[in-house]
């Protein structure tokens, strides 16, 4: 049993620690556990998938210092069709926005070309899903842990596993409130940074503090977590790169940076975070 309760945090990239290991940016998961008094672990990756977010959530559970009554849980659920392709690859989940062939070999892209032309469905995918969550509800009710709380990072369909007693959720995506801060309705962040989301977690600064509040509250007052309003919308303009000013203030500085030297996003720079 551990002897310090921990804020345990794990999904995608809007929950990720900084790309640097010595930035100290109060991102807003930093922020939930300073604000709660508890030990933040961090085990959230770029570009991963449920499966290996629960795979992360399993171990825990059966781990020396397993996960108590005294921690808290949140989970960034990503979308439902992403994939633990490759074993030690686990950023590798989502062939619709990377390539690959660079990564793995002919014959492993071929299959997973495969398996996404012929298998996998969305029909698949929302059942796996389920599967998981109601996985979790058994685990939170063996164990007798408080709920988890669950940020779905995307518009999939959960299904009747909103009515989940053993679950709470917030409402709205954490999509929405990035795409919200753009000041042009329908604008991607690769329109705007050639690629490069220079924003830590896909949120500006200063909507880190008023997520990080909502999740506080709920925690010590049990207030729903409300993603669809509350936040600071349209902050972002096309040439807002070109205020130094304002990407001190909103941006993470190495993402900046890595903008300026080249044209895309590299998934090599991606850093290989700690498991339990």
């Amino acid at each position: 049993m551990t002897a310090t309760p921990r804020l345990i945090m794990i999904g995608d990239s809007f929950s990720v620690e900084p790309m640097e290991s010595t930035d100290t940016t109060m991102t807003w998961p930093r922020q939930v556990a300073a604000d709660l008094g508890l030990k933040f672990m961090p085990l959230s990756q770029h570009g991963v998938s449920q499966d290996w977010c629960f795979h992360q959530l399993r171990t825990g559970f059966h781990a020396i210092d397993q996960i108590t009554a005294e921690d808290r849980i949140v989970i960034c659920l990503t979308h439902s069709n992403r994939y633990w392709f490759v074993q030690d690859e686990p950023n590798l989940s989502n062939m619709h926005i990377i390539g690959m062939e660079q990564y793995v070999s002919k014959e492993k892209n071929k299959a997973i070309q495969g398996f996404m032309q012929h298998i996998q469905r969305p029909q698949l995918d929302t059942l796996h899903m389920m599967m998981r969550l109601g996985w979790l509800t058994s685990y939170v009710t063996r164990l007798g842990l408080p709920n988890p709380l669950i940020l779905r990072c995307f518009d999939i369909d959960i299904s009747e596993a909103k009515h989940y007693q053993e679950i709470s959720w917030a409402t709205g995506t954490l999509f929405d409130i990035q795409s919200q801060e753009f000041a042009e309705t329908g604008t991607q962040s690769d329109q705007y940074f050639r690629g490069v989301d220079c924003r830590y977690n896909h949120i500006t600064l200063s909507n880190h503090g008023i997520l990080a509040k909502k999740i506080v509250d709920f925690f010590q007052h049990n207030l729903t977590v409300d993603l669809t309003q509350g936040f600071i919308q349209g902050l972002i303009l096309k040439d807002s790169w070109k205020d130094t000013d304002f990407c001190a203030r909103e941006f993470d500085q190495y993402r900046i940076t890595d903008m300026h030297a080249r044209p895309v996003w590299s998934m090599s720079k991606i850093m290989k975070r700690p498991s339990w």
